[in-house]
């Protein structure tokens, strides 16, 4: 370990405001700027994901109730989601 950074995220809706406070232990010494350039990035990356998921397959109105199968069902739409990232940035090659 060699740092630890500290995140505060609030969280606004409507009149209601929450917050969040997570540690992220670091094998890295790195600065403010780059560690927060970092965290932004991941969830941006995981907000984009979640999001085309849910809006391309519904997956929050899912009613699968079998962990595993949920689990599978959540790859399935995993790999269909890469088909068609990967199908639409071919149609841009073309």
């Amino acid at each position: 370990m060699n740092s630890i950074g500290r995140v505060i995220r609030r969280r606004t809706y409507g009149d209601r405001s929450t917050f969040e406070t997570c540690y992220y232990i670091m094998s890295l010494e790195i600065n403010a700027e780059l560690f927060a350039h970092a965290v932004r990035g991941h969830w941006g990356v995981e907000n984009n994901l979640h999001w085309s998921l849910d809006v391309i397959f519904r997956e929050d109105h899912s009613k699968y109730r079998d962990r595993i199968g949920a689990q599978n069902l959540s790859a399935v739409r995993k790999m269909g989601l890469g088909l068609l990232k990967k199908d639409e940035s071919t149609k841009n090659l073309n």
